[in-house]
């Protein structure tokens, strides 16, 4: 995702939205729509629950991704659901990272652990 990288270095922007948000829009552009509905699903809830648009990737620490993580967990979302969406924000901070938007020493997402659940969905598959 060399463009959003470029894009946001020019803007001297490291804004996790306006990041975020760009590499969604490069997945559109090259029809990976359903990555981008993965993305932008996880980018609203992951900023509507932090308040601010405007959350630096340094400022995404544990204590939020914690209580994002318990807040989901109160609001019913199933393990997997949850999984999923931090494998997501781990993405995308794995993708500033390399454009040199975040700092890997603040690094927060690998102190979260997460247990997936079996779904009947994938158990039924190991029949074909």
């Amino acid at each position: 995702m060399n463009g959003s990288s470029a894009k946001l270095q020019t803007n001297n922007t490291t804004y996790f939205a306006d990041f975020a948000n760009l590499l969604v829009e490069e997945m559109l552009q090259i029809n990976q729509t359903g990555n981008a509905i993965v993305y932008r699903t996880t980018i609203n809830r992951f900023t509507a629950f932090a308040s601010n648009l405007r959350l630096r990737f340094n400022d995404i620490d544990y204590k939020l991704l914690d209580g994002f993580k318990r807040h989901l967990l109160k609001e019913g979302i199933k393990p997997n659901t949850i999984s999923n969406y931090f494998r997501t924000l781990s993405a995308i901070y794995n993708k500033a990272i390399k454009a040199k938007l975040a700092d890997r020493s603040k690094y927060p997402s690998l102190d979260i652990v997460f247990k997936q659940e079996r779904t009947g969905f994938s158990s039924a598959w190991q029949y074909y």
